[in-house]
């Protein structure tokens, strides 16, 4: 049986799949589970053992290993443990650098809109303006609910950027929140 032409279609491979496909005999593969906890079948309603894409790529290196290459059971083992770890190694590293590179995108964002808020106004008179109109409308929406007003505090320009700040990056931490969510 020849089974290359459906290889890339398959998820899943029966035991005589699979030692067509790899070229080894039975009896190998059934070795070869048993020193090698890297290949991991399941069995299926039938009792017959299923192997996935992943047992197919350490069949296929433990092959390699010991056929091509000459290295000993051991030696084998080892190599490819060492290879599951490096490959974990890079994922993990390449999540890392996806987070870290999101990161300074989201802060270099942050940090290109407030400039751009900053230049549009030639003062920050304008930003303090606009937060005491708002601070004024809520203040007479609750004046029938309050006895006594309470003064009206100014606000500092420190006072106006850091509110800036803090919505900017509050608003890329909800972005963030929304995009694992969905």
């Amino acid at each position: 049986m020849n089974f290359n032409a459906d290889l890339a279609k398959k998820n899943s491979f029966k035991f005589n799949e699979l030692t067509s496909v790899v070229g080894v005999k039975p009896y190998v593969l059934r070795f070869w589970e048993s020193e090698f906890e890297q290949i991991n079948p399941i069995l299926d309603s039938d009792g017959q053992k299923l192997y996935s894409t992943e047992d197919f790529e350490y069949v296929s290196q433990i092959k390699e290993l010991l056929f091509v290459d000459k290295f000993s059971i051991v030696e084998a083992k080892n190599i490819l443990a060492e290879r599951i770890k490096l490959a974990e190694l890079e994922l993990e590293a390449m999540c890392t650098e996806d987070i870290s590179e999101d990161i300074d995108e989201a802060d270099l964002n942050i940090s290109e809109e407030i400039n751009l808020v900053l230049s549009q106004h030639s003062s920050l008179d304008l930003m303090k303006k606009a937060l005491a109109s708002d601070f004024m409308q809520v203040e007479e929406k609750n004046q029938s609910k309050i006895l006594t007003s309470t003064p009206m505090r100014e606000l500092s320009d420190k006072d106006i950027v850091n509110l800036v700040l803090a919505k900017q990056k509050l608003t890329g931490v909800l972005n963030k929140i929304n995009e694992f969510i969905h």
